[in-house]
């Protein structure tokens, strides 16, 4: 039984954040308990692609399934944390964190993924999660986006502060 997951556009669903603002819930998914290969195999008998950047952080120690569990995911821009600046990554981590709320963990790229099957076309955003270096260790974190040409990736590569960004919302 597949479950569908629950996209939110509209800011009417919110998830309370102990310290600051308050960010409407962008998607609720499972997440967790499927392995590397699991994972690739499903993107692409979906449709999607894998960019070999994608599946290389994927094959690497810092990569964990993780454990299966429904999350519940904010996006926002950077500003939307309170930076007026281009802030420093870990500025941003501590920023998400402050608030109350968590990085994603490895596996929640792939898995946003799978979920996302009707992305909106030229959208993009990335996983505030901890960077995982690739073969040539530089330092990257998962991509999921749509192309103006339709075609939908997991892509994987450094941050980019001019996309937005998803993270876990506090429970």
């Amino acid at each position: 039984m597949s479950m569908q997951p629950a996209l939110n556009t509209s800011a009417t669903v919110t998830a309370d954040s102990p310290k600051g603002p308050v960010f409407p819930l962008y998607l609720e998914i499972e997440v967790g308990g499927k392995s590397k290969d699991e994972l690739i195999a499903e993107i692409k008998s979906g449709g999607c692609d894998v960019s070999s950047w994608a599946a290389d952080i994927m094959f690497k120690p810092a990569w964990k399934p993780g454990e299966k569990q429904m999350v519940k995911f904010a996006r926002v821009k950077v500003r939307d944390l309170g930076f007026t600046k281009n802030p420093l990554i870990c500025d941003i981590f501590a920023r998400i964190r402050e608030l109350g709320h968590s990085l994603c963990e490895p596996s929640d790229g792939p898995a946003i993924r799978l979920a996302l099957k009707e992305q909106p076309v030229g959208d993009i955003f990335w996983t505030a999660m901890e960077q995982i270096a690739d073969y040539e260790d530089n330092p990257f974190v998962f991509y999921v986006e749509r192309y103006d040409d339709g075609k939908q990736w997991l892509d994987a590569y450094w941050v980019r502060l001019g996309c937005e960004l998803v993270f876990r919302l506090c429970k």
